[in-house]
């Protein structure tokens, strides 16, 4: 049964981020004048097709990792030129070809896909502040560890801690930050609230070497759990942070990897997302959009990358035509997308074995 859940939470989160992602692609080409032939959701055999009035067809296939959108002019889902194709085009097909529309225009409609997996990160985070508020831990203390350098000079629980060496904090991730940062074991200006009064105290954190070995520097206090409820206009304020904080957290993620600082154990292939995402499934509703968050800027964020046969790869290639002001030769483009692919295929294997390795 749980085997079930995690699956078919699985497929649902990737028809929707797939759904969405191609359908930029699909309305910016309609928008540029450009003819869809196919729009696909999943590859291999289709189990569901249907034309609109526009001889878009429509499609379902069996394996629903992923989906295409294929232009007029185009070879396959990979979106690369059908150069036999196109040169035996009219003029009046060439105005619906992609192939033929300015270099401004592609890049737009290949931009959108990604595009549109941040606008669906943003639409659901914001829904959840909204609706939910945001927990935080607040700067009033509610617990002081017995013996701590906290205790030691007089601070209480119920105080509110304002500032630290003069600048404001407002929750306690801010305060530990600070304090973790204070490596060198220097004294801390804190000013607390208390009874509607400032105190104001010099504290030096002392090291504590957590079970994983890690060390951290420490006062000894904790604050308390709160939820900041946001109206509609500091909901979208907020969303425009965490959306942009959550892309930043993700790209020094990527670098990281790629430096080899990462661990194989942070990259999580299609068996570990459905496991993750079966869990958030039945922790209710909040949970699943919060993941949903995660998965759609994740998503965006991948085809970004200048890696041939993603939206960014194309979008490098656009690049380097505007700037030597000459497209690259066709079949070099070609031959990137496949070793593109080659390496895509490649990292699929690797991070569903390392996810059965796990298991």
């Amino acid at each position: 049964m749980e085997f079930i859940i995690s699956l078919s939470s699985f497929l649902f989160v990737v028809f929707i981020m797939v759904t969405i992602h191609e359908w930029g692609h699909f309305f910016v080409a309609r928008l540029c004048g450009v003819k869809v032939d196919v729009f696909a959701i999943g590859f291999g055999k289709t189990i569901y097709s249907k034309f609109d009035s526009k001889g878009t067809e429509w499609k379902i296939n069996v394996l629903p990792l992923g989906g295409y959108v294929k232009m007029f002019g185009d070879s396959g889902p990979a979106s690369d030129a059908d150069m036999e194709k196109i040169q035996l085009m009219t003029e009046d097909e060439k105005n619906f070809s992609f192939f033929h529309k300015k270099l401004w225009q592609k890049a737009l409609v290949v931009f959108a896909g990604p595009f549109m997996n941040y606008v669906l990160a943003f639409v659901v985070m914001f829904f959840l502040l909204l609706c939910y508020g945001e927990k935080t831990i607040s700067t009033k203390i509610s617990i002081v560890e017995a013996g701590s350098v906290a205790e030691n000079i007089g601070i209480k629980s119920g105080d509110i801690i304002s500032s630290i060496n003069g600048k404001h904090v407002s929750d306690m991730f801010e305060v530990k930050q600070i304090i973790n940062q204070n490596r060198e074991s220097k004294s801390l200006n804190i000013i607390v609230k208390r009874d509607n009064t400032e105190k104001i105290f010099d504290v030096i954190p002392i090291s504590v070497q957590l079970t994983n070995g890690k060390k951290v520097m420490r006062i000894g206090v904790g604050g308390t759990e709160e939820t900041i409820n946001y109206n509609f206009i500091d909901s979208i304020k907020q969303a425009s942070v965490r959306i942009y904080m959550l892309n930043v957290f993700m790209i020094d993620g990527l670098i990281k990897l790629i430096s080899g600082e990462g661990s194989k154990d942070d990259v999580g292939g299609p068996i570990k997302i459905a496991k993750i995402t079966g869990e958030a499934m039945k922790n209710g509703l909040q949970s699943f959009l919060g993941l949903l968050v995660l998965l759609s800027i994740n998503l965006g964020l991948i085809n970004l990358l200048p890696v041939p046969g993603l939206d960014g790869g194309h979008l490098m290639y656009y690049l380097i035509n505007a700037v030597i002001g000459r497209p690259i030769p066709q079949k070099i483009q070609t031959i990137g997308i496949k070793i593109g692919f080659i390496l895509l295929i490649s990292l699929m294997i690797f991070v569903t074995c390392n996810d059965i390795l796990s298991i």
